[in-house]
């Protein structure tokens, strides 16, 4: 039985990021990938079962990064949630500018009907970590908000959608500074 690498996995996982937010999805070849990462193409059959594989586990795990990101961040924030808003937006922000490739891959993702499913739930992740953020503001009685559930989905938005032009040029500081005066101007008007 052979002993699988997280760290050659991910190799692979970055170097098909890469190919994918550079070419069309049918223009990138596994014979590239394994180039890219400095793999044989078979090694790239041992971790992925075929190209849709991979593309799909590129996108996941950028989801599953950024969560992870955001938990480590808030762990043992012992302050407001605004603070702890501040820091979960500047954990997407930061894994944005930090993984464009992938993030690029996880706003304009087509995925296959199956995994558009686990797509979504992850999705639901991301913003059950910003609602439980609002929830807690709205407990300490320093937010105000009758869906907290819908703000959630929109903060993730607002970073997708400072990328999307492919021109931005604000540093990390500035649109999370930006984001979070707009998200922070809605919630603390009384509702």
């Amino acid at each position: 039985m052979q002993i699988l690498d997280e760290r050659k996995r991910r190799s692979i996982l970055d170097a098909a990021s890469a190919l994918f937010a550079t070419r069309p999805y049918h223009k990138v070849l596994l014979t590239d990938v394994a180039a890219e990462a400095g793999v044989g193409k078979g090694t790239v059959y041992i971790y992925f079962k075929d190209k849709d594989d991979l593309y799909r586990s590129v996108v996941r795990t950028g989801f599953h990064d950024i969560i992870d990101s955001i938990r480590q961040q808030t762990a043992n924030s012992a302050g407001p949630a605004s603070a702890t808003l501040r820091d979960a937006i500047g954990q997407v922000v930061r894994y944005a500018y930090g993984n464009p490739d992938i993030f690029r891959l996880m706003r304009e993702s087509h995925t296959a009907a199956e995994d558009t499913k686990r797509c979504s739930a992850i999705r639901q992740e991301l913003a059950a970590i910003f609602q439980s953020i609002i929830e807690a503001g709205i407990e300490e009685g320093i937010f105000h908000d009758p869906h907290p559930d819908l703000t959630a989905r929109f903060i993730p938005g607002f970073v997708r959608s400072a990328f999307i032009y492919g021109d931005n040029t604000f540093s990390v500081e500035e649109l999370q500074s930006h984001i979070l005066r707009y998200i922070l101007a809605g919630l603390q008007q009384p509702a």
